[in-house]
């Protein structure tokens, strides 16, 4: 397929989860191709073009789509020192407010851009040896960062000069950007063993009272607490169900969270080496989604397979009450749609998880499923149903390298050691 001039049109696919139901705003949006396939998924769609001949393909576009502003104005976005400026500085009150911003202009003009623009999701297109500009641009501002590797899927072009194919790489470079000051740590701690580690309670009380305005701690109770939790935080008694994947989507429904929030979500039975893992997940929140404590394995999902006890596959003649519930069954109906494909993803345990809020959201909460078989021991294995959904969810929506761990050992780290089941 052949399409000249313009970006690979396959973007927008790419990035619909980043996009949907926000604000967009395309800066050069030329004849508006890639702005059309975006306002589908996006709540309200902004084109930025400055160049007359698209005018009439923009405002064909315009009077299609009820979503979609078009801004015609010369809008100087050239630094003075590049062969191309034509006179003016950059009118930021000409660019529309908006929660993600697409662009591929110049080095120089983007630069501008991360400068002037408001806190928000930017999206820079380039060649991909060009990915080193990105990452030192990029460094110089505040947020979360991503890289998405690409090979266009048809030919396309830009002037005369750049012709792109399956075989020329791209790639997309995703700044989220906001100021860390803006940043609240938010604990929500499975309240279930207390004061058999009274070390994590003591340290949780020290590092609220200290930072009040910053810090946060809810127990998410699944038997009564003791008085010093009772005295020093926000808690509530849940049902006991789900294991920790339970008491926690019982809390986040229960909570309120701003999208920036810094979530950490964990067991009542660690051990906490070394408090400075709150900065060490807020650097590492900035090229990835969901830090964990100790590496994890990876997981093969199928959705449409049947869970078996372990995770393992056990054959129908020795086992053959074993064949009871298929993964995409234990998904909650709101997010059915994502489990639509099998892969290998990583997962992380559910002891410790560090996430956005605006992450969870995106990917609908917690999966809470109980061990399906009432006749089988409840030590096969089953919290893993659990884990390995809310990986997939993560790895699907964002990537697999959008999970992350404080260390490659499995359940410890310089930071964080994770008693298993209280042990």
């Amino acid at each position: 397929m052949e399409r000249p001039d313009r970006s690979p049109i396959e973007i927008p696919e790419i990035l619909k989860n980043y996009v949907k139901d926000k604000v967009f705003c395309e800066i050069g949006c030329g004849e508006g191709d890639l702005l059309r396939i975006f306002a589908k998924y996006a709540k309200k769609a902004y084109g930025v073009e400055r160049t007359p001949e698209y005018f009439p393909a923009l405002d064909k576009l315009d009077n299609e789509m009820d979503n979609v502003e078009i801004i015609k104005k010369y809008v100087e976005i050239y630094p003075k020192n590049l062969p191309y400026y034509a006179g003016g500085d950059l009118k930021i009150e000409d660019i529309p407010k908006a929660d993600v911003y697409y662009f591929w202009i110049s080095e120089g003009a983007d630069e501008i851009l991360l400068d002037k623009l408001p806190d928000s999701t930017m999206i820079i297109h380039k060649e991909g040896f060009k990915k080193n500009w990105l990452q030192n641009a990029f460094e110089n501002h505040y947020g979360k960062i991503e890289y998405i590797d690409f090979t266009s899927k048809e030919k396309c072009s830009y002037g005369d000069d750049w012709v792109f194919d399956e075989n020329t790489p791209m790639v997309l470079g995703l700044l989220h950007k906001k100021k860390p000051e803006n940043v609240k740590f938010k604990f929500v701690v499975l309240g279930w063993y207390y004061e058999k580690y009274p070390d994590l309670i003591d340290g949780l009380v020290q590092l609220q009272k200290e930072n009040k305005e910053f810090v946060d701690v809810f127990y998410a109770c699944h038997k009564e607490p003791p008085k010093i939790i009772k005295d020093n935080f926000e808690w509530k008694l849940f049902e006991n169900k789900g294991l920790e994947w339970g008491g926690y989507q019982q809390a986040y429904e229960h909570l309120t969270f701003d999208n920036n929030d810094v979530l950490f979500f964990m067991n009542d039975d660690l051990l906490i080496k070394d408090w400075n893992f709150l900065n060490i997940c807020l650097q590492k929140l900035r090229y990835h989604r969901v830090v964990g404590n100790g590496a994890n394995y990876g997981f093969y999902m199928n959705p449409q397979e049947f869970i078996s006890p372990g995770n393992k596959d056990y054959p129908e003649d020795i086992m053959p009450w074993a064949n009871k519930t298929t993964w995409i069954e234990e998904v909650r109906d709101e997010n059915k749609h994502i489990f639509d494909e099998a892969f290998e993803h990583r997962t992380i345990r559910g002891s410790f998880i560090c996430i956005e809020a605006s992450t969870l959201k995106d990917i609908g909460g917690f999966e809470v499923a109980n061990c399906p078989y009432e006749d089988l021991d409840k030590s096969q294995g089953w919290g893993n149903i659990s884990l390995n959904m809310f990986g997939y969810k993560v790895a699907k929506l964002f990537g697999n390298n959008s999970i992350t761990y404080l260390s490659n050992e499995y359940a410890n780290s310089e930071y964080i050691f994770e008693y298993t089941r209280g042990e």
